[in-house]
Parts: structure tokens; sequence; C-alpha cells
């Protein structure tokens, strides 16, 4: 025991300055772990702020395409209601056709409205179980009056009379591209000619 108290008589100041340094480093250690917890807790926050305004923009973008999908659905529709009716303009009728209240063609009725500029609104309705406007074109050489005819299918009277074949065919390819139709062209005796 005196050789305890030898030594702390001797190095007792350095003992203390040991044991001072000592703390000093514990309470550093201390003092770092605290403030990176306390830098944890405050990212959590953070994110979990982020977390929230993601889950918003993300309900708000699924909101949005949700009611853009029912607006192209709804522009559809009125897209398909738009085929089922369709409005032609004619300008400049005849004073005798002023008479003419319902007009029929293909088999489907047409209503005639007068305005007051001598012009007339035709509206043409179209339903899905009637008729379809005409799917091909035809070129047919009429011998009667010796010219090529452009006709419709299921209608009589011609689309155009020319005096060439080629003309014909020229203005009959036009036609079916432009309208989607398909195209028939006879020779001059009748018979089918492959296109």
């Amino acid at each position: 025991m005196e050789q305890m108290q030898q030594f702390f008589y001797d190095y007792g100041l350095w003992v203390v300055i040991a044991a001072a340094a000592v703390i000093l480093i514990l309470l550093f250690i201390l003092t770092a772990v605290c403030k990176s917890r306390h830098r944890l807790k405050k990212q959590n926050k953070q994110l979990s702020k982020n977390n929230a305004q993601y889950s918003r923009e993300i309900n708000d973008l699924r909101y949005q395409n949700e009611r853009m999908q029912a607006e192209k659905a709804q522009a559809e529709t009125e897209r398909q209601e738009a085929q089922k009716t369709q409005t032609v303009k004619t300008v400049a009728v005849p004073k005798k056709a002023e008479t003419m209240q319902t007009h029929s063609f293909d088999g489907r009725l047409a209503a005639v409205e007068e305005d007051d500029e001598d012009e007339y609104e035709v509206t043409a309705s179209f339903d899905d179980a009637q008729q379809k406007p005409p799917a091909a074109y035809s070129v047919k050489y009429d011998r009667a009056k010796g010219s090529w005819v452009i006709a419709r299918a299921g209608q009589q009277r011609p689309v155009r009379r020319v005096a060439t074949k080629e003309e014909a065919l020229k203005i009959a390819r036009e036609l079916a591209k432009k309208t989607g139709a398909g195209l028939y062209v006879h020779k001059k005796d009748g018979k089918f000619q492959k296109v």
C-alpha cells in the first residue's frame, strides 16, 4: 500500500491529467453519437415529408390519367356519334327544288332544310344496322354513250364520265384511295380486268 501512495505522490498530477483526458474523449464520443442520432432523425423526418409529397404527386398523376382516359373515351363516343350523322352543304339549288322536304338516296332518308341564302343543308344519318356507304368503285365502258364510266357500287348514277380508260383509272384510283374503297376495272367487253 505504501508503494501505491508513493506512486500517487510521485505521479499524481499525471494520473489526474490522464483521467481528465479519458473523460474528455468519452464526452467527445458521446457528443458525436448524439449528433449523428439527431441528424438521422432529421433525415428520417425529411424522407417522410418527401414520401408524403411523392404520394400526393402520384395520386394527382393517377387522377389526371383517369380524367384523360375518360375524356378520350368521351371524345371517341362523340366521334362515333358524329360518324353516324354526316352534314353536307350544297350551294345554289334550283328554285324548283325548294319544295323538296326529304330526299332518299341509297335507301337512306335525308332531311333537306332551307336557309336564307338559297343554300340547303342535307343531313343524312347512318346507323350501324343500316346500309354502310359503298365500299367500292368500278370502271366500266358505256357502249350506248361511248365513254368510260366511274360508278360507286350500289348506285345507278355514275360519279364521272370520261373519254379514255386511262383517265378513268386515274380518277377512280384517287377516289378509292381517298375514301378507302376498293376498285374494280372492267374491259370494254365487260369482263373483269386485273388491277
